[in-house]
């Protein structure tokens, strides 16, 4: 074997512990999910509450902003009434870190429908219209304020309720927006999210008193470092090949 000099011996140490933290790394995306299971005001007809929660949005870190996924498992079905829809006009309300207040720009993405599913009405979705201001929006009480209102449109055939699912890319004119700057409380101090229901009651108002926080695997940067992790397995073996 050829003598190697302190200058190889320590570029392939170098490569070695790039190698050894890319193949460990685990990279991971955050999400934020808020479950809408808590009637504020109004009454679901027929409502036991036990189809809660009737709305949830999750909020996932994605390269380039934040990915808002909304989903109604709870309206329509089991109770909750009949037809439940989020509202036109006053229809789902967040909130946002103060930094990013009327600098987001919301993108549809996606959308499904389970259209194998008598209750569903309607094969489409008709995407929100989106307003934003600072604590701009009322909720179900007074002292309830929001910074962003999502309007959906008020038809059977293509309004959001049971059944489906709208997906949004949200970005943002100020860098280095997170999900968790969504994690926010309203004026009150009291609710993360809050939605107007449409048909099953008017009036009818509901809330995310919490929400949770998880992981999941960033498969880009993953990737990323396993690359690099091959390629310094790869000067190893040229470097000791040559030796």
């Amino acid at each position: 074997m050829k003598n190697m000099s302190l200058k190889n011996i320590s570029g392939l140490a170098g490569w070695a512990a790039v190698a050894a933290t890319a193949v460990n790394f685990s990279a991971a995306a955050n999400v934020i999910t808020m479950d809408l299971g808590s009637v504020l005001a109004g009454s679901f007809v027929n409502g036991d509450g036990s189809s809660a929660p009737y709305v949830v949005a999750t909020f996932t870190d994605v390269a380039g902003g934040v990915q808002l996924e909304i989903t109604c498992p709870g309206l329509g079905f089991a109770g909750s009434g009949d037809y439940e829809h989020i509202n036109q006009g006053t229809g789902l309300l967040l909130d946002v870190a103060n930094s990013y207040v009327g600098a987001l720009t919301f993108t549809e993405t996606a959308w499904t429908v389970d259209t194998s599913n008598p209750k569903v009405l309607g094969s489409t979705i008709t995407p929100a219209t989106i307003t934003q201001g600072a604590n701009a929006y009322t909720g179900a009480a007074s002292g309830q304020k929001f910074d962003i209102n999502m309007s959906f449109a008020e038809n059977d055939q293509t309004e959001l309720g049971y059944g489906k699912t709208i997906t949004y890319l949200i970005t943002s004119t100020v860098g280095g927006l997170a999900a968790a700057d969504f994690a926010q409380l309203d004026a009150s101090g009291n609710y993360y999210a809050e939605a107007s229901i449409d048909d099953a009651n008017k009036g009818l108002y509901i809330g995310a008193t919490g929400y949770s926080n998880n992981t999941v695997p960033d498969p880009v940067s993953t990737v990323t470092f396993l690359g690099l992790a091959l390629c310094g397995v790869g000067v190893l073996s040229r470097k000791f090949g040559r030796a």
